[in-house]
């Protein structure tokens, strides 16, 4: 079972950062939240960017565990 540990660093890394992005938006109410599109877009994008991130990460020690290589694992 070989991991990119690297790779693997990295993708933790982001989470984190994205985690300290969406802490800092947590004042927002959920009417501006509605009201003001850049709120929105940018709540709703870090969000997508955290899904995807874990969704790499799991591909990634999946295909790892499996010895499969996967074509969406972009580590």
């Amino acid at each position: 079972m070989v991991y990119r540990k690297e790779g693997l660093l990295r993708k933790a890394e982001k989470l984190r950062e994205y985690a300290f992005d969406l802490k800092a938006m947590k004042e927002i109410s959920f009417d501006e939240y509605i009201k003001d599109k850049k709120s929105k877009y940018s709540i709703e994008r870090l969000l997508f960017l955290v899904a995807e991130n874990i969704l790499d990460f799991l591909d990634h020690i999946l295909s790892s565990r499996f010895e499969v290589v996967s074509d969406s694992c972009g580590l």
